[in-house]
């Protein structure tokens, strides 16, 4: 079982029951919590849509989005009715505020003058790419920001800091490494000769500093053995419908090694 979906939207996907590498996060706090997980996109999420939107398909975002105008005081009335008839006016568009997209357009001017990040970007021949696949048994999904002609993965990453200390610890937390391997091995499942995959991480504060990274083959190998070992606790969980969360047992506690060394 394997399909490549092109235009899919976001909502359509992460609305779709096969198992994503953000439900393996989920799963790795603890079966419980991926069995209770919500599918509501928070303004985090909204916000790092629209920028992707706007860095890989400028066109789309035109077209996709609205900037809501700042309508004041809504507990008047003509405040009110103004803001009703805006949002009805631009149903079908997605409200982002002026203070989000002039932040967006920053961001993406930073990333285009980035010798590595534009080269990579400009390569990007197909975005927002849906994989349906089979994995270890088990039926996944994967969304790749960009695939580049000579079908490599784009990965954006909007970040605090794009340092790499900075980074390579926020690939150990967000577990980039799980991605990065879990991407690569569903594209080759569904027929995409996928050899490489880069984060371009995007700080979202002045001076929206850009950086071009690509991990280790040790740091993508510990990435497989991660998800393969969590696709199969996944199955069991699924075959005998048992979704535990913590520890039932009294368990010895330390503090981290940082709080001794004060």
């Amino acid at each position: 079982m394997s399909n490549i979906i092109h235009g899919l939207s976001a909502a359509d996907y992460h609305s779709r029951e096969e198992v994503s590498k953000s439900d393996l996060d989920l799963l790795a706090r603890s079966p419980a919590h991926l069995k209770a997980r919500s599918r509501k996109e928070t303004k985090a999420m909204t916000f790092g849509t629209a920028f992707h939107c706007a860095l890989l398909e400028p066109k789309r975002f035109e077209q996709d989005y609205a900037i809501c105008p700042d309508f004041g005081d809504c507990r008047k009335a003509a405040n009110k009715e103004a803001k009703i008839l805006w949002l009805e006016t631009n149903i079908d568009k997605i409200t982002i505020t002026a203070e989000e997209v002039e932040t967006i357009i920053r961001m993406t001017g930073s990333a285009l003058v980035h010798d590595a990040a534009a080269k990579w970007i400009d390569d990007v021949e197909f975005t927002e790419v849906s994989i349906i696949a089979e994995n270890e048994g088990v039926a996944v999904r994967s969304r790749l920001d960009g695939l580049t002609s000579g079908r490599n993965i784009v990965d954006v990453k909007t970040t605090d800091d794009a340092s790499p200390a900075a980074f390579a610890k926020s690939a150990w937390n967000y577990r980039y490494h799980v991605q990065n391997a879990f991407y690569i091995d569903n594209a080759h499942r569904a027929g995409i000769d996928a050899r490489r995959m880069v984060f371009i991480a995007i700080e979202k504060d002045p001076p929206f500093a850009v950086a071009v990274y690509e991990l280790d083959e040790a740091s993508v190998q510990l990435g497989r053995e991660t998800y393969k070992r969590q696709l199969a606790e996944f199955s069991e969980c699924q075959r005998f419908n048992h979704w535990p969360a913590y520890s039932s047992r009294v368990q010895t506690l330390s503090l981290p090694e940082w709080a001794f060394r004060k």
